[in-house]
């Protein structure tokens, strides 16, 4: 930067001289002079004028002033210190009074007296001015093709010298005058944001990250007392980020996917709430499949909240939300296992009734009480529970940085005891889905929860590799959510889906009864899939109860021959074995969806073999 001004200022009366800048001259260059004290007398008139093409001086005006260069802090430094110095920062008086810094050289007399030693005596200073204003301009040049950001500030009071950002040296006053600023308060967030941090670091010397930029300050003294700068340098940085945020093209695609989730699970519960009360559906248990949709709408959401800073609030509704709405969609399809297992496995020959959302619910809250204590327990064994915490670390590309994090990212308690719960869900709905792989698919929708058991717990092996082998979490993070995401839609379609297709394509009446006809197929196959319903002896009874007292003509039994006797009795197991497949189909169907059973007299599916001797 050039220098503003060059003056001197006598100790004798306050004499001052000055030679400044002045662009609007034809050399650039004017002259003041002037004295405070003339004879004894104050307010006297300070002369101005500039230099003519012959050297001669050219008065322009004259004025009034109180100016007295022994009061200036650059005269006072000087004199103090006895030698060259660099003066505080303080406002210049007549030229708007901006900040400026000036080095300042004392003068002293010396008298010799004989033989003697010299007399020396203070004669005044001289000074040369350096505005603040101009380093800004300096450093704007330098570095206005740069990425590179620089500023400079004094190291003693932080008050801000330069800068080659767009931001002032000053700060504006009430009175609308300039006064001095320190960096901290400059309005540029910058200069102020990245001040705070250095301060607040203790002026590290290693390489630390600010809001995009590397920050790497140093220390520069003068070797004139006086002059001791930090020159704070700033450089694009590639960061390690601590969240998933707008500015990252990742942000964006997680909206997307989560928006493709929502909407479809969306149409597949209101496809589930429009087709609740035909057979085929009934046949599902419908009550399990709108509670799981209806889980994984809240899942979608909790994929949502992953986005954003890890603000208390956010901390919060993550770890809860996703948690228990996990439970809220799993719990439904382990229940459904369990019943399909009990009603087709284990006790084949017992009633099947339909649950009731009551009990449904009942399951439910105390799978979700269990989680929530889970998550009380081990979240709030730590003080700070959810609460976010910041921390400096040194980062993967060799720079130190403040990353905020939820409390309960270091929590290994939380994180194994959710692992091992989960997995417990997962590991015995897998179980249960496999050893109903056999059950007709329609019944229970054992196929389908076979399939989205499976597929949920390959996701989230996947995702917990995934997981781990990556270190950027915005890569996690969209792990995360675009699994959960994918996990929403498949558990969403494989439910409604193929039941609403075959109702629009074959029926709902045509479908019913050809899921009943695989029911009674497997169960001619297996032999004990359906309860046989023996009343030959209740119709023995009522006969001879309903038998008249007096018989008065009774006809003595035709006597057959054996081959005609063989022929009835074909006839007879033919027509019984139809009856028993018409009554087993009206048995199984009103069971499983939940209504009264028809009485008909059935037999055992098994068919009897034939006496082919004679009659008994």
């Amino acid at each position: 930067p050039e220098v503003g001004a060059i003056y001197m200022g006598y100790e004798s009366e306050g004499v001052f001289l000055l030679a400044e800048r002045n662009s609007s001259l034809p050399d650039g260059v004017q002259m003041r002079w002037g004295s405070p004290w003339v004879n004894g007398t104050h307010n006297v008139k300070w002369y101005l004028f500039h230099a003519a093409e012959d050297g001669s001086a050219i008065p322009q005006y004259e004025e009034i002033s109180r100016y007295d260069p022994r009061e200036r802090p650059w005269y006072k430094e000087a004199k103090a210190f006895e030698g060259p110095v660099w003066s505080s920062i303080y406002l210049n008086y007549g030229t708007g009074e901006y900040p400026v810094i000036t080095l300042a050289y004392p003068i002293f007399d010396a008298k010799i007296n004989g033989v003697d030693e010299p007399v020396v005596s203070f004669a005044g200073v001289i000074g040369a001015d350096v505005f603040l204003e101009d380093i800004s301009e300096f450093l704007k040049e330098a570095y206005h093709d740069s990425d590179r950001h620089v500023f400079i500030l004094d190291s003693e009071s932080n008050m801000l010298m330069g800068t080659s950002l767009n931001a002032n040296t000053y700060s504006i006053k009430e009175d609308g005058k300039p006064g001095l600023m320190s960096a901290t308060e400059s309005e540029h967030f910058i200069i102020s944001g990245a001040t705070k941090l250095l301060i607040k670091r203790g002026w590290p010397e290693e390489l630390i990250i600010f809001d995009n930029y590397y920050l790497q300050s140093t220390i520069y003294v003068d070797k004139f007392a006086g002059f001791s700068v930090r020159i704070v340098v700033l450089l694009p940085a590639v960061l390690e980020p601590d969240h998933l945020g707008k500015d990252s093209p990742l942000f964006s695609f997680v909206i997307a996917a989560s928006s493709l989730a929502l909407i479809v699970s969306l149409v597949c519960l209101l496809l589930a709430l429009y087709f609740n009360r035909s057979t085929l559906m009934k046949l599902t248990q419908p009550v399990f499949s709108i509670t799981t949709i209806l889980g994984s709408i809240v899942m979608t959401v909790s994929a949502i909240m992953l986005l954003g800073e890890n603000t208390h609030y956010r901390c919060t509704v993550r770890v809860f939300l996703f948690n228990l709405a996990f439970t809220f969609a799993f719990v439904p399809l382990l229940i459904k296992s369990m019943r399909v297992h009990y009603y087709f496995n284990l006790f084949p020959n017992s009633k099947k009734t339909e649950m009731r959302t009551r009990d449904l619910l009942k399951y439910m809250i105390c799978f979700l009480a269990a989680d929530t204590i889970i998550l009380c327990l081990t979240l709030y064994i730590q003080d700070d529970g959810t609460k976010p915490y910041t921390e400096y670390i040194l980062t993967k590309n060799g720079a130190y940085a403040d990353l905020t994090y939820c409390g309960y990212h270091n929590n290994i308690v939380l994180i194994y005891t959710e692992v091992v719960y989960k997995g417990i869900l997962i590991i015995a709905a897998c179980y249960l889905s496999f050893r109903n792989r056999n059950v007709v698919g329609e019944i229970g929708g054992s196929k389908a929860v076979f399939a989205i058991v499976y597929n949920i717990a390959i996701i989230s092996i996947v995702m917990v590799t995934i997981a781990i082998s990556v270190s950027d979490v915005r890569y996690i993070i969209l792990v995360e959510a675009v699994g959960t995401c994918f996990g929403v839609v498949v558990t969403c379609l494989l439910l409604v889906v193929p039941v609403v297709w075959q109702i629009w394509f074959i029926g709902d009446k045509a479908a019913a009864k050809y899921v009943v006809s695989k029911v009674l197929a497997s169960s001619y196959k297996e032999g004990n899939n359906v309860r046989p319903v023996d009343f030959s002896k209740k119709r023995q009874r009522m006969k001879v109860k309903n038998k008249p007292k007096e018989i008065i003509h009774e006809k003595a039994p035709e006597i057959k021959p054996e081959n005609e006797m063989k022929e009835v009795r074909v006839k007879q197991e033919e027509q019984k074995t139809s009856t028993t497949a018409d009554g087993i189909e009206r048995q199984l169907l009103a069971a499983v969806m939940g209504q009264a059973v028809d009485r008909t007299p059935v037999a055992s599916p098994k068919i009897v073999s034939l006496n082919m001797k004679g009659v008994d």
